[in-house]
């Protein structure tokens, strides 16, 4: 069934369209104002993280261990949520120039500098430190091979669409993780979204909240959070680099 955010997204566009109706003059009373569905679960239980054999699964595909992939998108932005915690719209509207190098470490610039890009929040604008196994495994080689081709998008193969560039990606991953079998039960099939809850997984061992919060994009809701300065890039890179997992990639 469709998640209750969604629904409530959903209720919320017809109630504005009926706004405009009363407003206009068309009809006289907008019958959805005001309607939402409860939620009867905290948000962080909306997604639970991958387990260390669904990892396995995803990741000992062919599509990983022998590069056996239609566009590139297919291999980079998995992996690149598995390593950075970012939002699918976050990796598929980033440019070549997103990829850059600030106090001498690769980092990848989420932001919304040009009209194409959006980000959920204010909070979400951040860079993210380039963990060493993207590196290890050609991250910078096939961003330098976009440059060569004379490409300005990381994922030129990606079109904006309404919510961003990410729809192709978010049908083809569902799709692909359904041959997968992840689950043989009543349990929730975990999805792209659910590697942000492996990084918050894989930091909470080691790291604050407000740390993870940092890397991941989130408002901190502590008063004293605009008294604090930002984490440098060396400190986000240290953070990073202890992401780690119990599968071999």
């Amino acid at each position: 069934p469709m998640a209750v955010a969604n629904m409530n997204k959903n209720l919320s566009r017809v109630s504005s369209l009926l706004r405009w109706g009363v407003k206009n003059g068309y009809i006289q009373t907008n019958f959805a104002e005001g309607l939402q569905i409860k939620r009867t679960t905290r948000s962080d239980e909306d997604r639970s993280p991958y387990s260390a054999d669904q990892l396995r699964k995803v990741f000992n595909h062919p599509l990983f261990t022998k590069r056996d992939y239609k566009y590139p998108f297919q291999y980079w932005i998995p992996l690149l949520g598995l390593y950075t915690g970012a939002r699918l719209n976050e990796l598929c509207q980033l440019h070549l120039n997103d990829i850059r190098k600030v106090d001498d470490i690769w980092v990848i610039s989420i932001n919304a500098d040009t009209p194409d890009k959006k980000l959920k929040t204010r909070s979400a604008a951040r860079c993210v430190p380039l963990h060493s196994k993207l590196v290890s495994l050609g991250f910078l080689d096939y961003i330098e091979s976009q440059h060569v081709n004379g490409n300005t998008r990381v994922f030129p193969e990606l079109k904006l669409s309404r919510d961003g560039y990410g729809r192709k990606v978010s049908k083809w991953y569902a799709n692909f993780r359904k041959t997968l079998i992840l689950t043989i039960d009543d349990t929730k099939e975990p999805d792209f979204h659910s590697f942000r809850h492996n990084v918050s997984m894989s930091l909470r061992r080691k790291h604050s909240l407000d740390d993870i919060g940092e890397v991941l994009g989130h408002a901190s809701n502590k008063v004293t959070a605009r008294y604090t300065k930002r984490l440098t890039v060396p400190q986000l890179h240290a953070i990073i680099e202890s992401i780690d997992y119990p599968i071999s990639i």
